[in-house]
């Protein structure tokens, strides 16, 4: 059973596996083993309510992605 949260944002480099585990990898100074399990974990998909890919996107148009994405959302549900 889900429990309901309006908001989850799951924040991926991108929709690639293995070019967001690059990615990630890159960006890691530790161990950046644990990053495999996560991004492959189905439940990660399961709770989120919003999916963003970054894709080489800037910090501000992620941002603005993710506002627009729950302003679709709360639209939807308006209209139901």
């Amino acid at each position: 059973m889900r429990m309901y949260c309006e908001n989850i944002v799951l924040l991926l480099p991108s929709e690639n596996l293995e070019e967001s585990l690059q990615i990630l990898s890159s960006r890691s100074t530790g161990d950046y083993s644990p990053n495999r399990r996560f991004i492959t974990s189905p439940c990660n998909e399961e709770l989120a309510t919003i999916v963003i890919y970054e894709n080489g996107r800037t910090p501000k148009q992620v941002a603005q992605d993710i506002m627009n994405s729950i302003q679709m959302k709360r639209n939807e549900s308006i209209k139901k």
